[in-house]
């Protein structure tokens, strides 16, 4: 397990703050991101200072779900910090599909436990998916690997044709299905 101390001293210090004064010139709800990036990052990782500019991992992205990591351990990957939703990771470790305290199907906030599963279908399904890289200690983040892959995005229809030739049914033609 990782400690949250030696993560923070691997991420690039400097590339973080440059993320948060970019977003911040441009304003609106640029600065409401700078404000989650900063709370999933720096609560996750208990406040530690971040590296300098020769730190192994520079930030590249975040989207909510996760902060992105580029690094020169492996050219051809990114690393993916999720965590806890209290955090500021939408959906916590990742959203997952379930039903809501009305019984409606909904996105709900994930488990660690549920992050680990949901790649297992990916890799059986499509040959890839994401790597454990570490787990901070505490188990309040999950970094994972995930390796950069050339291709096309596949429209609905080429996934929905996909899914039903390998067996999957749409929950729509289930009986009694409460999918509203």
């Amino acid at each position: 397990m990782l400690t949250r101390q030696s993560f923070a001293k691997e991420i690039n210090g400097p590339s973080v703050d440059d993320a948060v004064i970019s977003a911040g010139k441009r304003g609106g709800g640029w600065l409401d991101w700078s404000a989650v990036l900063n709370r999933s990052l720096y609560k996750t990782l208990d406040w530690a200072p971040l590296g300098g500019e020769d730190a192994r991992f520079r930030f590249l992205s975040s989207r909510g779900e996760a902060v992105i990591f580029r690094g020169d351990f492996q050219k051809d990957r990114v690393l993916k910090l999720r965590g806890l939703e209290e955090n500021g990771f939408m959906g916590g470790f990742g959203s997952i599909i379930g039903r809501n305290e009305r019984g409606k199907l909904d996105y709900l906030v994930g488990t660690l436990e549920q992050a680990l599963e949901r790649e297992r279908p990916t890799w059986r399904e499509f040959g890839f998916g994401c790597d454990v890289f570490d787990i901070l200690e505490g188990e309040v983040g999950l970094v994972l690997e995930q390796r950069f892959i050339n291709g096309e995005a596949p429209t609905e229809t080429v996934i929905r044709d996909y899914m039903i030739a390998n067996g999957w049914e749409s929950i729509s033609n289930i009986p009694n299905s409460k999918t509203e």
